[in-house]
């Protein structure tokens, strides 16, 4: 694969994002991976390991700040870890750009937020992936790991799209 990306932060791909992580090893000059045990994934795809752990405000603010800019940042932040948005978004290149997922459960927030702040989102840099869940046959899941990960490589490939949809919003059915 091309190198596409110069430097690349993912937040929280070392468990059901890691086949994006693969895939921007072979896309990105430099890869770095952020979560709270990034050290085994990042050994094997030769990147760069930044343990952090979201409740420890400081010591995070401390590991972003240590980072040069990105060219590409994708974090899937819990509601625990919003606080770190702006952080993120101040490590981007002048031409970087940050794809954010969104948990089922503030599904239909984010859509309602979005579709009133869709142009402002691209003009930022910014992408947002919603994951809602698969209703089929009568019954409902959640989306599986590499469901996500098409959703966020969708993205990555289409800069232009602010929101991607992975899944249903429909209230899941009854199981």
């Amino acid at each position: 694969m091309t190198e596409r990306f110069a430097r690349t932060l993912i937040v929280g791909g070392t468990g059901m994002l890691a086949q994006v992580s693969e895939a921007l090893s072979q896309a990105s000059g430099h890869l770095t991976l952020a979560a709270r045990n990034p050290s085994p994934l990042a050994h094997r795809l030769r990147a760069d390991a930044l343990p952090l752990d979201w409740n420890e405000h400081a010591a995070t603010r401390a590991a972003l700040a240590s980072l040069p800019p990105q060219d590409l940042i994708i974090a899937w932040l819990h509601r625990q870890g919003e606080w770190m948005h702006p952080l993120l978004l101040d490590k981007r290149t002048p031409t970087g750009r940050m794809i954010r997922l969104f948990s089922s459960r503030s599904s239909r927030e984010i859509v309602e937020r979005h579709a009133r702040l869709e142009e402002n989102a691209l003009r930022k840099g910014e992408q947002h992936v919603v994951l809602g869940w698969m209703n089929r046959a009568g019954t409902s899941r959640w989306l599986t790991d590499e469901e996500i990960c098409d959703s966020v490589r969708e993205a990555v490939d289409f800069p232009d799209k602010a929101l991607i949809i992975a899944g249903s919003l429909e209230p899941p059915l009854p199981l």
